[in-house]
């Protein structure tokens, strides 16, 4: 989907170069196929089935890996390839934002009724990567919002992969009994900096 999107979108520049990208207006058949490729990484619904179960199956440096920098170059395709500060695509920002409202709650509420950790944490990442795409659906609907909406999602995707990687770490390092204690603490602070407790980075 993403080089079939990709494909489409030098078709609609007639280039390959990423000069004027943020200039061009994409076609729909461009943006549909790059809104699911991107929409598969970053796992909203009705795609995300990959999610849950891959981060319970792996061993903890993959969980680490797809949940950091799997799911955040779900956000920097949203940035790079699609229409930030153009006025044309309100509609496609209203999709976005409904779409992520869902996915937002609907990945809490699924996280709230599983048992393994590893599961739960999947549904938290399809939790809050919706919540990144309701917040860029904001800025495609008030162009205005697009600067400042870059920096706020490129530092909302660092934070959530630094803290979701440490957590499934200090969640291994648990299990196999290692200082219980520091990696409970750890767990506590991490899941309290996921959540946006004040003075975290999940609150900035």
């Amino acid at each position: 989907l993403l080089f079939s999107g990709l494909a489409s979108l030098a078709a609609d520049m007639g280039s390959i170069s990423f000069d004027g990208l943020s200039n061009h207006s994409p076609s729909h058949i461009s943006l549909i196929m790059l809104l699911l490729g991107f929409g598969i990484k970053l796992g909203l619904p009705g795609l995300h089935a990959w999610m849950p179960s891959s981060y319970a199956a792996a061993a903890t440096p993959g969980s680490m890996v797809l949940s950091g920098a799997m799911v955040n170059a779900g956000i920097i395709g949203l940035l790079r390839f699609f229409p930030v500060g153009q006025t044309d695509y309100q509609m496609l920002g209203w999709l976005l934002l409904l779409v992520g409202v869902f996915g937002a709650f609907y990945g809490v509420l699924m996280g709230l009724l599983q048992r393994q950790p590893k599961v739960i944490l999947g549904y938290s990442s399809m939790s809050q990567m919706s919540t990144v795409v309701a917040a860029f659906g904001s800025s495609l609907i008030n162009p205005a919002f697009g600067p400042l909406m870059v920096t706020a999602l490129v530092l909302y995707g660092l934070h959530h992969g630094l803290s979701k990687a440490g957590l499934f770490l200090a969640l291994e390092y648990y299990r196999q009994r290692v200082n219980r204690t520091a990696m409970l603490s750890l767990l506590v602070l991490l899941s309290l900096m996921l959540a946006g407790a004040p003075l975290t980075s999940g609150a900035l």
